[in-house]
């Protein structure tokens, strides 16, 4: 929950729908989760995300997609 940001209830609720890792048994009331596994979700987040944005950002007028782009190379430099 700490590492994802997602509650326990959305946890639980994407396991069975593929959209988030199975939990592994430790114990008779304990699961973990395999970290490189969430790590692993977590980067796909990132890249679902990137990829939007940049189908977004085609959609924009070209003078705000320069801007923006400025801006983004300023942010890389600094």
């Amino acid at each position: 929950m700490q590492k994802t940001g997602k509650s326990r209830p959305a946890i639980y609720a994407a396991m069975p729908r593929g959209q988030f890792p199975l939990s592994v048994s430790l114990g008779a009331r304990a699961v973990g989760w395999i970290e490189s596994e969430i790590d692993e979700w977590i980067e796909s987040r990132i890249a679902k995300s990137r990829s939007e944005d940049y189908s977004a950002v085609a959609k924009l007028p070209q003078a705000l997609r320069q801007r923006m782009q400025a801006r983004k190379a300023n942010e890389e430099r600094n």
